[in-house]
């Protein structure tokens, strides 16, 4: 940090209790971790049900397990609490922009959209190689399709994390989208036995 005016300026509001409730990728980074652990058996189980000698259905359910229920979880989870399991343990939540208020679901389904997305190209073209024959779930799918999915779904997370550092209130790209912010919890206060 400078020791210009300007950047002695900037780093008093950076160390203010005000602006310090924005310092959240960390913790994001731990939840989104946390969550993709919470996630694995249902993934697995998605996974299982793909296999090709399981069936058409077998396949369907298993890309609903696997490509969107995850989705849907944080989706939900967001709508109802302002947090996943993982934020919970983090201690960050998601707030509407006027940080007023917990999101709406709406909100929580803009903010998600990008994900939906990816999975829904994803499981058509699952679907696809399923129907030609051609799916082979022990082996990466090296298509042009998938490799531009790849690429997409690698840039849409470098822009985010760019964004996210690159303003005051640490908004990714969903949250701009959404019009919702990810705060730090409050601290607890530890309740005072009265005095005898």
């Amino acid at each position: 940090m400078s020791d210009t005016p300007r950047g002695l300026a900037r780093q008093a509001i950076a160390s203010t209790p005000e602006t310090t409730k924005y310092h959240t990728f960390w913790p994001r980074l731990w939840a989104l971790v946390l969550d993709a652990l919470i996630m694995i058996p249902v993934i697995s189980l998605g996974q299982y049900l793909m296999r090709p000698e399981r069936g058409h259905s077998s396949m369907i359910s298993g890309l609903a397990l696997a490509s969107f229920l995850p989705i849907c979880y944080r989706t939900l989870m967001h709508a109802r609490f302002g947090q996943t399991v993982g934020k919970m343990v983090a201690r960050v939540k998601i707030l509407d922009a006027s940080e007023s208020r917990r999101p709406s679901f709406w909100q929580c389904l803009v903010r998600d959209l990008p994900e939906y997305l990816v999975a829904t190209l994803t499981a058509y073209h699952t679907v696809e190689l399923f129907q030609l024959g051609q799916y082979q779930p022990d082996q990466p799918d090296r298509s042009t399709f998938a490799q531009m999915v790849d690429l997409s779904y690698i840039t849409w997370w470098f822009a985010q994390g760019m964004i996210l550092s690159a303003n005051f209130r640490r908004r990714a790209i969903h949250d701009w989208l959404a019009g919702t912010v990810v705060v730090k919890c409050p601290p607890k206060r530890r309740s005072q036995a009265p005095k005898v």
